[in-house]
């Protein structure tokens, strides 16, 4: 539902004010077709029945083997939102001699209803055809409200937030405005998290803090010069907030704590079972007993042991993940300054009237957001891996526990340059011509692709396995052309005729080299908790790749080969992509690129004349013209979200703990034994052509 109010008073020629009033409810729910009980099953897609997965630090299926997933999948399982917004905004405007001065106070509130309870209903993972034949589970993820039902675990809260701004407009003569003012931000969060007492037991502040008492002051300035009939400069600088960051503040009340109690049941390759994600952990022979009921003749959500949860209940607060806003976190703010110029140029022979501009948009980051495991401690047997990165293990409940203490922080890291040269131009005779040429910077340490901490974490590409890497960011676009060339015109009578034709092409998206880790949980490699889903289900991590010197076999230390490694596929990749220049050192963030994109779209609308006056319009467009001539044209193609490259599978030499020294990689191929291959960019949706034909009728 959805309603506006709004009221204009002109009190006199100079004085007028505006109040408006917006009302917006909102509800959003994602129910499976079948309801949310089964839970999700995924299936490895080979033969053979297996034993189990050790120390969870064999892939959820094997290099190289695709993967199957049915059922509510673990986002799925408990996911409904309901958010009331009411905004209350007064603007004065009054006009002295030259100047115009704007006043504005806003209240926007949100009330937010957020149930987002993963792995509720469990997900089941099979590491074969044959284990599912015989309900035979590998792993169960399972988590459970602790205080009652699943209605407990929905974050309730309020967040408010009130503006307000004054701005003068000056106009110093027919040619010269400037503009200067501020706006000021102040949040209001009256709800708060549930209090965890764990979370401050271990780190000595509170998990419930809020939005509340902060504010942002917005400095602004711009002006506006009109130099003569055919030239237009504009200019305007300031600082920029944008609103509050809600849809991240809210995990803090969705993960307290106490709310959600999450395990994991393995079993491991001698047999037996381990369930971890519990403080204080289980003995040894209840592990065996919850996770024989766990893991053989499963049946789904339904089947889930009642052991289990009265295991979580009575020990999954203690060790259950919690998210929760730096107690000194800043409101995300970036300072912008932009240039923009408009010429109307005479061509000679080519025309006068030809729209010439250009724009400079150049920002800082002041504050923006990203990440941080509290949980995540350095390695007490090792603390830094063989490249000189950081090793990490978890801080309490064994070295290797998977869950975490996701802290939403500062860092004010990232800028970004964009230019752009634009034209345009009309004839009498209908046609028209208009382009554009864009080139892009981007810098940032964590490009928040998710709604849920969990996500922005592990999707984050980093050097440092706790902390998001700053570089090149994923959105940008090194450069694009567009050009849009047409004709609208009444070829008979007053019936319209438009066709066109739009053309862009733009740099390929940016991606990170990366490791594939072949650990389920806590990486035995880097030590912290989270990964992502790479290519063909493929278990990932965000761990930026170490890339060896590849002048031989033996010519890195720091790094071994497994048996039957590509290693002259590996070295010819390596020395002919923007690898070369960094051998002997971790990746850089974002160096490689997928395919350039290009892509024709062509529009026709035709007017006919229709009864009482009215007109009968028929239209087609045509999007991918390309990939309709040519299916290899227009085919988008690209390494998939989250823009991690896989380069290797890696784990340690020796050992497949953390709680073992890692002193060398050991590199595999990511297909097992078959021949290396490159990061894969699997064609998109936006790879294909479509059709679409209508038509309207107009009075």
């Amino acid at each position: 539902h959805y309603g506006v109010f709004q009221l204009n008073d002109d009190w006199s020629d100079s004085f007028s004010t505006q109040l408006r009033v917006s009302y917006n409810d909102y509800v959003r729910l994602q129910v499976p077709f079948n309801g949310r009980d089964f839970g999700q099953f995924q299936v490895c897609n080979r033969d053979g029945a297996t034993i189990g997965s050790g120390t969870a630090t064999v892939p959820s299926c094997p290099a190289g083997v695709t993967r199957t997933q049915f059922g509510p999948d673990n986002a799925r399982q408990a996911n409904e939102l309901s958010v009331k917004s009411l905004g209350i905004e007064f603007q004065a405007q009054l006009k002295m001699n030259n100047h115009t001065v704007k006043f504005i106070a806003e209240r926007r509130g949100q009330d937010v209803n957020n149930l987002f309870a993963q792995n509720v209903s469990g997900v089941f993972r099979f590491d074969s055809l044959t284990d599912l034949e015989n309900r035979r589970a590998n792993q169960l993820v399972f988590s459970t409200p602790l205080r009652g039902d699943i209605n407990t675990v929905a974050a309730i809260f309020q967040n408010n937030f009130f503006t307000f701004g004054l701005q003068d407009t000056w106009d110093v003569n027919d040619a010269l405005t400037l503009t200067a003012g501020f706006r000021w931000d102040v949040y209001e969060t009256p709800s708060r998290p549930v209090l965890n007492q764990d979370f401050v037991n271990r780190y000595g502040f509170s998990n419930a803090e809020t939005l509340s008492g902060r504010t942002l002051f917005q400095p602004r300035v711009a002006a506006q010069w009109r130099a003569n009939d055919r030239l237009n400069i504009r200019a305007s600088a300031g600082l920029f907030g944008g609103g509050g960051p809600l849809v991240w503040i809210g995990n803090s009340f969705s993960n307290p704590g106490p709310l959600l109690g999450t395990a994991t049941v393995t079993r491991t390759a001698t047999g037996g079972f381990t369930v971890s994600g519990l403080n204080p952990t289980l003995s040894a022979a209840d592990q065996q007993i919850i996770g024989a009921a766990a893991l053989n003749n499963v049946s789904g959500g339904p089947g889930i042991p009642a052991a289990l949860r009265n295991a979580l209940l009575a020990g999954g607060a203690g060790a259950s993940n919690v998210n929760m806003l730096d107690p000194n976190f800043r409101i995300p703010s970036t300072w912008r300054a932009t240039a923009t110029f408009d010429y109307a140029a005479n061509l000679g022979a080519l025309g006068d009237d030809w729209n010439l501009g250009g724009d400079i948009i150049w920002s800082r980051v002041k504050d923006a957001l990203t990440y941080v495991d509290l949980r995540s401690v350095r390695n007490t047997v090792q603390a830094t891996l063989p490249d000189g990165r950081p090793r990490y293990q978890a801080s309490f409940g064994g070295a290797t526990s998977p869950n975490q203490d996701l802290l939403v922080t500062n860092t004010d890291l990232g800028y970004s340059w964009n230019l752009v040269a634009r034209f345009d131009k009309r004839w009498d005779s209908g046609f028209f011509l208009n382009g554009a040429y864009t080139w892009q910077r981007a810098r940032d340490v964590n490009a928040l692709t998710s709604s849920t901490a969990g996500s922005n974490y592990a999707n984050a590409a980093s050097i440092d396995p706790n902390l998001a890497s700053y570089g090149t960011s994923n959105y940008q676009i090194d450069n694009q052309y567009r050009l849009n060339v047409g004709m609208d015109k009444k070829l008979f009578g007053d019936n319209s005729t438009r066709i066109e034709l739009f053309f862009v092409s733009r740099s390929g998206q940016p991606y990170s080299f990366t490791f594939t880790d072949l650990t389920t949980q806590r990486s035995a490699v880097f030590g912290t908790a989270g990964v992502a889903t790479g290519a063909n289900n493929a278990t990932t991590t965000r761990a930026q790749s170490y890339v060896p010197r590849v002048d031989s076999i033996t010519a890195d230390s720091l790094v071994a080969y497994a048996p039957g490694f590509d290693f002259a596929g590996f070295q010819n990749f390596v020395q002919n992509s923007p690898l070369a220049e960094f051998q002997g050192q971790i990746a850089p963030k974002n160096i490689g690129r997928s395919p350039r994109f290009n892509k024709l779209d062509l529009s026709v609308r035709q007017e006919l004349p229709f009864v009482f006056g009215g007109k009968f319009e028929v239209f087609g467009d045509m999007e991918n013209v390309l990939n309709f001539v040519n299916s290899s044209w227009g085919s988008l193609r690209q390494v998939p979200f989250p823009y991690f490259g896989e380069l290797v599978t890696v784990t340690c030499t020796g050992t497949t703990s953390v709680t073992a020294p890692c002193t060398q990689y050991l590199y595999a191929n990511r297909g097992g034994a078959a021949p290396f291959a490159p990061p894969p960019q699997p064609a998109q949706l936006a790879g294909l052509w479509t059709l679409r034909v209508g038509a309207r009728v107009r009075f």
